[in-house]
């Protein structure tokens, strides 16, 4: 790896090779196993499995040299580690990390050795999967706290090809996944991953729940269901297969069973209900194992009762960490009614990827959230990526974050990722002795262990929190969880984010902006900036034009009512207040609807406008622009409802304020508004950009179009405070220096820019001040 070599590199030169190191582990485990299952189902290549750990080890120590800063190498340092009490040393975090790992365990063990039998693998890999992700993810991982193993939210994608190829398929759907991860590093795709509302991820998230839970029929009822039905062309979630195959052999149930799993799932549910902190299911475990031995003839054989147990369905559990792969082109072959195919076996390795990326980062998160102790993106899907080669080459399933060990973890006072890793060595040295006991525990306890854990994962205080107030995101949800649960994972998360992107799209489309105009006679401050009375555009937007009689008798009263509002003693009582709503009380008159209109129709500075006769085009001199015009009749008021003088209004200044990013969504409804600005004759109109992030080629063309428009209707135009990166974009643009830089007409500040915009300052407009007085001024 040329490690030597790589140590003297800059900061950004590192960051800049993390990634294609990381790449190299995925190649490597690749190679390395498909040289250990040359010999077929024989025993492991010892020699290969070893090559291949190797290799995940050397770019993982390359990976944490690269990240490191060159003044914090050095053995004495990195012997000094940060934890969430501060800056120790590596010896001292032992310690104070046993007893949070060892109860990480005690949780882990059942839960992954259920999780293992509802994904269509065996308990033991589940378990000894759990052993390489925490040793794994432990040394190279980021996260303090998260816990990596088998998790719930990977049972809907594993099922669906364990069933259709069999469980052979899971260690090549973690090796495609750690390439896969390694390449959304290197392309930075992990950054979009958590681009969806809440509603959309608790939707997968109760998809999950139910895939577990009514997966679990058989273990619940003791049920002897044949193959999972189906039907010929109707593709779906094989999780709906085994329900109707469940449902179909309701009538083996067995009342052994049945009543094991009823009373420990209730038994649980009263116990959480009354600490919900302990891990009940972990002596729930421990009473199961001892009362499936009492059952078993072969084990105590006290009670004389038949209790289907593990061993029933796995024989007795002989404890392993690895086991050979099976050539992926014989998988195929093998595949259910002969439909395999590569194609398909990638998708499945995407979904993996997808998901745990997904779960990885919001239980890094939380923790982070709970903990105050930061993490590395990049550092935690390097370890996750790492951990999945690992998994792939010992023949185990992919692993992501797991919401409730991570909580375990982080309760009991882990303090630094050391944890983790003892976690790892404790679940290797608890399953070599226990193992074997581990086989007696009753089928029905595994369904009520899962059972009580998809009961506790579905969000209900969301559920009924969005079904009281957001009954579209409620429904959100359900679609989310359906499509997920019956189809695929992976397609329900992207029709929930694209719906939950359209609705954002929409609402963007709006064009938020402040619009703002100068009071009447131009009235200054006493710091000499003109006084300015605000309108919501999207009030203007939302007017209706319908004409209705009785609005033209409260508009005639209009005054009266104001009158009798300022005796209240609120803010009301405020001039400033009051002249913003004579302002905006206009929206409401009476106007007629026999011409075309503009958005801001009914906005108060904007009803003196040319009236145009049917088919008439707008021309104000010799405009090019044929956008929607207003034709709104009705003449000006001030504030006693007195009729103003067209050449009172050419004195005023409008102030536009825009409100997030200018783009293709939004870019017209801002033209459409300029366009009825220009119509009610501004002298000069000020276009704050503060609040633009960014200028998309869209959002460029109607910012010119605007300018334009007004520059040839001999209206000023001033641009103030354009960030950086917009600026930037700006300056390459022919049009914006000819008509606003050349013109000195960019401005730091609003304040300065309405100075300019009056004409209280000529200076200002001639462009003879400093930018050091700008910037007085601005202040």
């Amino acid at each position: 790896l040329g490690l030597s070599k790589f140590a003297p590199l800059s900061l950004p030169s590192r960051r800049a090779a993390m990634p294609p190191l990381a790449l190299l582990v995925s190649v490597a485990s690749l190679v390395c196993a498909h040289a250990a299952d040359a010999g077929g189902p024989e025993p492991v290549n010892g020699v290969m499995l070893a090559v291949g750990m190797a290799a995940i080890i050397i770019v993982g120590v390359g990976l944490t040299i690269a990240g490191t800063p060159e003044d914090s190498r050095g053995l004495g340092k990195l012997l000094t580690v940060k934890t969430s009490k501060g800056i120790e040393s590596l010896p001292n975090v032992i310690i104070p990390n046993l007893i949070p790992a060892f109860t990480v365990t005690l949780v882990a063990v059942p839960l992954s050795l259920a999780l293992g039998i509802a994904s269509g693998t065996s308990p033991m890999a589940a378990i000894a999967t759990a052993v390489v992700a925490g040793l794994v993810h432990g040394t190279f991982g980021d996260s303090a706290f998260n816990i990596m193993g088998p998790a719930g939210a990977m049972v809907g994608v594993l099922l669906r090809f364990t069933t259709k190829y069999g469980p052979e398929v899971v260690p090549w759907l973690s090796l495609i996944s750690a390439a896969l991860i390694t390449l959304a590093l290197v392309l930075r795709l992990h950054e979009y991953c958590m681009f969806m509302p809440k509603a959309v991820f608790e939707g997968f998230t109760a998809s999950v729940a139910l895939t577990i839970g009514l997966s679990q029929a058989d273990f619940a009822f003791g049920l002897t269901s044949g193959p999972p039905l189906k039907i010929a062309g109707l593709e779906l979630s094989p999780a709906v297969w085994k329900l109707a195959a469940s449902i179909k052999a309701f009538g083996t149930l067995q009342a052994p069973s049945t009543v094991f799993t009823v009373v420990g799932f209730l038994t649980m549910y009263f116990l959480f209900k009354v600490k919900p902190t302990i891990p009940w299911m972990v002596p729930f475990a421990v009473v199961s194992c001892i009362i499936g031995a009492m059952c078993d003839e072969d084990a105590l054989g006290i009670i004389p009762l038949e209790l289907p147990n593990l061993k029933s369905k796995y024989g007795v559990l002989s404890f392993w960490l690895a086991q050979p792969l099976k050539p992926l082109g014989q998988i195929i072959a093998a595949a259910e009614d002969g439909k395999g195919s590569y194609g398909d076996i990638f998708q499945g390795a995407l979904s993996v990827t997808i998901v745990a990326v997904l779960n990885t980062l919001i239980s890094a998160q939380i923790a982070k959230n709970r903990s105050k102790m930061p993490y590395s993106d990049v550092r935690e899907l390097q370890g996750l990526a790492l951990t999945h080669a690992a998994c792939g080459i010992c023949g185990l399933m992919p692993t992501t974050g797991v919401f409730v060990t991570t909580s375990v973890n982080l309760s009991t006072g882990a303090t630094h990722r050391a944890s983790q890793f003892i976690y790892g060595i404790c679940v290797l040295l608890f399953a070599s002795v226990v193992m074997p006991v581990l086989a007696y525990i009753p089928q029905g306890a595994i369904a009520a262990i899962l059972l009580i854990s998809a009961f506790r994962m579905m969000p209900w205080g969301y559920i009924q929190k969005l079904w009281e107030d957001q009954k579209w995101y409620f429904g959100l949800l359900c679609v989310v969880a359906l499509v997920c649960f019956c189809i695929d994972s992976v397609t329900g998360l992207a029709v929930g984010t694209m719906a939950a992107l359209l609705v954002t799209g929409k609402e963007t489309a709006s064009g938020h902006a402040e619009l703002s105009i100068t009071a009447s006679g131009n009235k200054l401050l006493e710091d000499g900036s003109p006084k300015m009375i605000s309108i919501d555009a999207l009030a203007v937007d939302n007017v209706d034009l319908a004409p209705r009689l009785e609005e033209e008798e409260d508009s005639e009263s209009e005054s009266e009512t104001f009158s009798q509002q300022s005796e209240l003693p609120s803010m009301q009582d405020r001039a400033d207040y009051m002249e913003s709503r004579r302002e905006t009380a206009a929206f409401s008159r009476l106007t007629s609807g026999e011409h075309s209109h503009s958005h801001m129709a009914y906005a108060p500075e904007f009803d003196h406008i040319k009236e145009c006769s049917e088919g008439d085009a707008f021309d104000r001199h010799s405009s090019n622009f044929d956008r929607q015009v207003s034709g709104t009749r009705g003449l000006f008021m001030d504030e006693n409802t007195e009729s103003l003088q067209p050449t009172m209004r050419g004195d005023r200044v409008f102030l536009y304020k825009f409100f997030g990013q200018l783009d293709f969504l939004a870019g017209d409804r801002h033209v459409d508004r300029f366009q009825a600005v220009l119509a009610s004759g501004p002298k000069s109109v000020v276009i704050a950009m503060q609040n633009v992030p960014w200028v998309d080629p869209d959002g460029m063309e109607a910012l010119r179009d605007i300018i334009t428009m007004l520059e040839e209707n001999a209206v000023k135009v001033y641009l103030a405070c354009p960030r950086r990166k917009v600026a930037a974009t700006l300056e390459k643009e022919a049009w914006y220096q000819d008509k606003i830089v050349n013109c000195h007409r960019v401005l730091p500040s609003e304040k300065v820019a309405l100075i300019a915009a009056v004409g209280v300052s000529k200076d200002l407009e001639n462009g003879t001040i400093s930018c050091a007085s700008l910037g007085a001024l601005s202040h």
